[in-house]
């Protein structure tokens, strides 16, 4: 994001600043339409207030975190309005900003194979629904993986982040 700003803007530190700042709201609203959509919307509205109060999120721009929160919060937003497929883009942008971006998805993951259900659809689950729609989760989030996870391979020959291992 940094690099294709840079074509625009010189200023990288304010504009890093400023996706921090745009991802803290979206994150906030996600997480208000995700209480909403579970009938809680004033829970969702404290929620989101919170969220984007919380100091230790504002002492984060400029880093990676609020985007990798925004990103994560979406694929749960795109998991619970019904689109599992869908919600692996995201989740799989998430992997790429932070490594342990692979535990939300891992998460979703689970949860489609054993709890995603059409109720509000009115589609009585089939033995097969929740895995097919498994599958195509883990397809579409390996496949956006694949290309970068393939680059940084043949390029630093490991596909997992020296800065990864390093904090280990």
């Amino acid at each position: 994001l940094l690099a294709a700003a840079r074509l625009v803007v010189s200023d990288l530190p304010a504009m890093s600043n400023w996706i921090g700042i745009l991802s803290l709201w979206a994150g906030a609203w996600l997480i208000y339409r995700i209480c909403h959509r579970f009938g809680h919307a004033a829970a969702g509205i404290a929620a989101g207030l919170l969220y984007a109060s919380f100091p230790l999120l504002w002492l984060s721009l400029g880093f990676e975190v609020p985007l990798y929160l925004l990103l994560v919060l979406l694929g749960f937003d795109l998991v619970f309005s019904g689109r599992p497929v869908l919600a692996a883009l995201p989740l799989a942008a998430a992997t790429l900003t932070r490594a342990d971006g692979v535990v939300p998805a891992g998460v979703l993951f689970l949860y489609a194979v054993f709890g995603y259900r059409r109720k509000a659809e009115g589609q009585q689950p089939t033995a097969r629904g929740p895995f097919l729609s498994a599958a195509r989760f883990a397809a579409v989030d390996l496949l956006a993986l694949a290309p970068v996870l393939g680059w940084r391979t043949f390029y630093f020959g490991s596909p997992v982040p020296v800065t990864l291992a390093a904090k280990s």
